[in-house]
């Protein structure tokens, strides 16, 4: 099971999954960096979603943050309620 790949088949405008995929590829590269590995999605937390963002938010990555902040907050928002003010996805 890959809730970011079934979050991904959810959406119907193949534009709107390339900027999500492009954003889960930005976080994974930075996640890899930190923590030494790959993420897996079905153990992520919100405390590691979160420190992602604030390193956006550092300048590090200036001019992104907003821009990938909305797709990770519906990413994880969806399968995660601890990531946002999503619902979570029926399990």
């Amino acid at each position: 099971m890959n809730p970011v790949n079934d979050f991904l088949a959810t959406l119907t405008s193949p534009r709107t999954v390339t900027r999500y995929q492009a954003v889960l590829d930005e976080f994974t590269a930075w996640y890899a960096q930190t923590i030494g590995q790959p993420p897996d999605w079905t153990l992520l937390t919100p405390v590691e979603v979160k420190d992602y963002l604030a390193y956006l938010q550092t300048g590090l990555k200036k001019g992104k943050g907003g821009q990938q902040k909305t797709p990770l907050g519906n990413i994880f928002g969806q399968s995660h309620p601890d990531f946002g003010d999503h619902q979570a996805m029926p399990g």
